[in-house]
């Protein structure tokens, strides 16, 4: 028989959580549980001042916890008991009559570690108080057991001993199998004096209130925390009702619901770290057992902190409730949540290109087509979309045809927003066989792209009439973006006049520092392709007089230095040879050391 009370309105965060971002709880995030969905804990309790199970203490144990926010609730129960003791039965047979067990089969029979005194009769009318905290991570009852702790509850159960020092100091002492806690030896407790409850000499105006106070710096003590943690859960995401690899480039958050943004906890998720899991379209995030949403959101690849929420769904209690509760409940509600993504939170598949008519690549091979697949990170990268052969020269433009390559079914028309793999193919006309397939990376989202377009075989363009490194590079990714891998040659543009070299350089530097790729592809793949791009380009921005170094160029060397052999295209082309060693001389001469071993031509 017990009666609960509701003791706070309001709830202010306590400590700084380790394991997520800080946050708390309002009463209206815990006004949506009921007591079955939350985890409780046995609080054994040496009592050795007599007193704190009186009901004289427990009213003022309840008045001064509506002014503490993560003590919530408090009953009282009589004849509480552990959670883990063994539930007893009356019994008889033929050695007569004996207190033991029932067994699966609801039969009750003999034990030998059941005695007639594994409840005195003493206790059996005694109260327990249960409290209801909100600590660090979750929701817990606090069940404190008016006895102390045997030796093998204490390894696994708070045991708390109360008492008063010779001087009259209050303390209580917390020891369990992570948990070792003491009350400040600097404690007074005296009712005609301003409650103090931090600093060195504190000052309680009671007895109750001093324990309140200590169950609160309780949880700022490492392994102390008594508050539930949050419970990893699997989230299974789909794409408009339909189920996809997840794509990378996207977080998958978790919060409380109902808190205000600055007294919440929340949780980070990256589902491409786990590629296994990414590939079947499914995430692990951490939930809280209160009022949780899932939050699935994309960074801006060029502007850090910046995200845009897709979707955001909130779980049902009934599931909380079957991940948290320690019962039946939790036997056969665990499983993984689902999320889906509607329609209108897509991203369309598609990918458009431009590409010169007139460029002597395309009037060698004027059937040139293309077919692009969209794929899940990870080694065993899985197809999400796919696209039909299309032949450029069906879309003609004064001389620039621009076409777009589309997911088409059997494969999705539309995708998980993210960041994807991209596998282009191409084959020089729609009737042969041959088919040459390369490669990059590609946002899917709108605007998170450079530019709009990829350039397979761009003008020539000489001029560069700005400055910004990115508006340069949005040039670049429009004209060049594909040239270079399927001519298998190299654009000589540190022959341009100036200042449209250095300009071009600027440009592939500036992509390479907010996009951490290049802003075209190289004439090979992996690391070689992209030493390659970054050493001509550092080769021109130093041979200016009045260059110093940016954090750009700083970037680039850093990715330089990190190599250690010399790249094989290196060796085989002289052009790469004589700018890896113009730089090399370039940056002795500024003063700058030379990233990498291999770039010394000395």
């Amino acid at each position: 028989m017990f009666v609960w009370t509701n003791l706070s309105a309001t709830l202010r965060s306590i400590g700084v959580a380790s394991s997520f971002l800080l946050a708390g709880l309002n009463s209206h995030a815990f006004a949506g549980f009921t007591s079955d969905c939350v985890e409780s804990a046995d609080v054994f309790v040496d009592d050795q001042t007599g007193t704190f199970f009186s009901p004289i203490t427990r009213k003022q144990f309840e008045a001064v916890v509506d002014n503490i926010g993560s003590l919530a609730m408090s009953k009282v129960e009589v004849g509480l008991k552990p959670k883990s003791e063994l539930s007893t039965c009356k019994g008889n047979d033929f050695k007569g009559e004996f207190t033991g067990i029932k067994n699966d089969e609801g039969r009750c029979v003999r034990d030998e570690s059941v005695t007639n005194s594994t409840q005195s009769k003493s206790r059996e009318g005694a109260q327990g108080l249960v409290i209801r905290t909100v600590w660090k991570g979750g929701q817990r009852d606090l069940r404190f057991i008016d006895r102390p702790a045997t030796p093998e509850e204490a390894k696994v159960n708070i045991h708390l001993m109360l008492r008063y020092l010779s001087n009259g100091t209050p303390q209580m002492t917390v020891r369990g199998d992570t948990c070792e806690f003491e009350s400040s030896a600097n404690i007074t407790m005296n009712p005609s004096f301003p409650e103090q409850v931090h600093g060195y000499d504190q000052n309680y105006k009671h007895f109750a209130s001093f324990v309140a106070h200590q169950l609160v710096k309780l949880t700022d003590v490492e392994g102390c925390n008594l508050g539930s943690e949050a419970k990893n859960i699997i989230v299974q995401m789909t794409a408009g009702g339909k189920k996809q690899a997840v794509p990378a480039g996207f977080e998958l958050r978790s919060r409380e619901a109902d808190a205000t943004e600055d007294e919440r906890y929340e949780r980070a998720s990256y589902p491409s770290d786990n590629p296994e899991l990414a590939s079947d379209g499914k995430a692990v995030v951490g939930i809280f057992n209160r009022p949780t949403e899932l939050i699935y959101r994309v960074e801006h690849p060029l502007y850090p902190e910046t995200w845009e929420e897709i979707h955001i769904k909130k779980i049902e209690s009934d599931y909380i409730c079957g991940v948290f509760d320690l019962g039946e409940r939790e036997k056969s509600a665990i499983g993984s949540q689902l999320m889906d993504i509607p329609s209108g939170s897509l991203d369309p598949a598609i990918l458009r290109f431009r590409l010169d008519m007139g460029s002597s690549f395309f009037l060698r091979n004027p059937g040139l087509s293309f077919r692009v697949r969209w794929l899940s990170p990870g080694p065993d990268a899985t197809v999400v979309s796919e696209s039909k052969f299309v032949m450029a020269s069906d879309s003609v433009d004064g001389g620039i045809a621009e076409f777009e390559l589309a997911g088409a079914p059997p494969y999705p028309t539309e995708i998980l927003p993210g960041r994807y793999k991209i596998e282009l193919d191409w084959k020089s006309s729609l009737d042969t066989s041959v088919i040459k397939t390369i490669s990059f990376f590609w946002s899917s989202t709108e605007g998170h792209n450079v530019a709009d377009y990829f350039g397979v075989l761009g003008p020539l363009r000489l001029d560069f009439p700005f400055s910004s490194g990115r508006r340069v590079s949005t040039y670049i990714m429009r004209e060049y973006f594909l040239q270079q891998r399927l001519e298998k040659e190299l654009i000589q543009w540190e022959q341009w006049p100036e200042p449209h070299a250095r300009r071009f350089a600027d440009g592939i530097l500036w992509h390479f520092r907010n996009a951490g790729a290049l802003p075209y592809l190289s004439a090979w793949d992996g690391k070689d392709g992209v030493a390659a791009e970054l050493v001509r380009a550092l080769s021109v921005v130093t041979a200016d007089n009045d260059w110093v170094i940016t954090q750009d160029a700083e970037t680039a060397l850093e990715f330089l230095s990190k190599i250690d052999r010399i790249p094989d295209n290196f060796d085989r082309f002289i052009a790469l040879r004589r700018a890896m060693c113009q730089l090399s001389s370039q940056l002795e001469g500024l003063g700058e050391p030379v990233p990498a071993l291999w770039m010394d031509c000395r």
